[in-house]
C-alpha cells in the first residue's frame, strides 16, 4: 500500500489531508483521494512468561499463544532471557508433532516438519542475564493464534526458564516455559 508521509493509507490510494497536503490533492498526488485513512498499527505484548531457574540454552524451545484480543497481529519479536557467548537465533514454527510428549525440539519438529521464519543471528556477550531481542518481522505470522520458537546457534550460554511438567516449551530436553516476551503488532478492530 502506498504511504504518504509516513502514513499507512487503506487502500491503494492517497490518503486525504493531513496526509499528502492539498496541494498535491489537486494534481500531483498520482492517485485520487480516499474517503479515510486506517488506523495506525499497534505493537503488544501477547505472551509472557517469567522464571529464574537457568539451563544451557541447548534445544530450549517456546509454544507462542497470542492473547486474546491480538490473535491476528503479526509477531514482531520474541525477547529471551539469556547470558553467555553465543551466536544465537530463533527458528519460528507454525506447526509441531502433537502426538509426542516429549522436551526435545527435536522430537516436537520432527521431519517433515520445518521452520517457516528464521531471525537473524544474535551475538550474546553478558556474565549476567540480559533480555535478548529476535526479530521476526520478516514472516507474516497473523494468519494464526500459535506458533513455536526453537532457540538455535553456537557458543555457551544459559537460558532463564521455569521448570514445569508442561509439554509448551522446554531447554536442555528439561520440560518448562522459557522465561519470554512476545511482541506482535496489527491494526486494532
Amino acid at each position: 500500500m502506498p504511504s504518504q508521509s509516513g502514513i499507512r493509507c487503506c487502500s491503494d490510494e492517497c490518503c486525504p489531508p493531513p496526509c499528502p497536503p492539498p496541494a498535491k490533492l489537486l494534481g500531483t498526488c498520482p492517485l485520487p483521494p480516499c474517503n479515510a485513512c486506517c488506523p495506525p498499527e499497534e505493537t503488544v505484548e501477547v505472551s509472557s512468561h517469567g522464571g529464574d531457574s537457568s539451563t544451557g540454552y541447548t534445544n530450549a524451545w517456546q509454544t507462542i499463544v497470542k492473547s486474546s484480543p491480538y490473535e491476528s497481529y503479526s509477531l514482531t519479536s520474541i525477547v529471551l532471557y539469556l547470558d553467555g557467548n553465543a551466536s544465537l537465533y530463533v527458528e519460528l514454527y507454525d506447526t509441531r508433532d502433537t502426538s509426542t510428549a516429549s522436551a526435545d525440539p527435536n522430537d516436537v519438529f520432527s521431519s517433515p516438519i520445518t521452520p517457516v521464519y528464521t531471525s537473524s543471528t544474535v551475538n550474546l556477550s553478558s556474565t549476567s542475564v540480559v533480555p535478548v531481542t529476535f526479530d521476526l518481522q520478516g514472516y507474516d505470522s497473523s494468519a494464526q493464534s500459535t506458533y513455536y520458537i526453537w532457540l538455535k546457534g553456537t557458543g555457551t550460554a544459559t537460558i532463564q526458564f521455569e521448570s514445569d511438567t508442561s509439554t509448551s516449551g522446554g531447554a536442555g530436553n528439561n520440560p518448562g516455559t522459557l522465561r519470554h516476551e512476545a511482541y506482535a503488532s496489527g491494526t486494532p478492530s
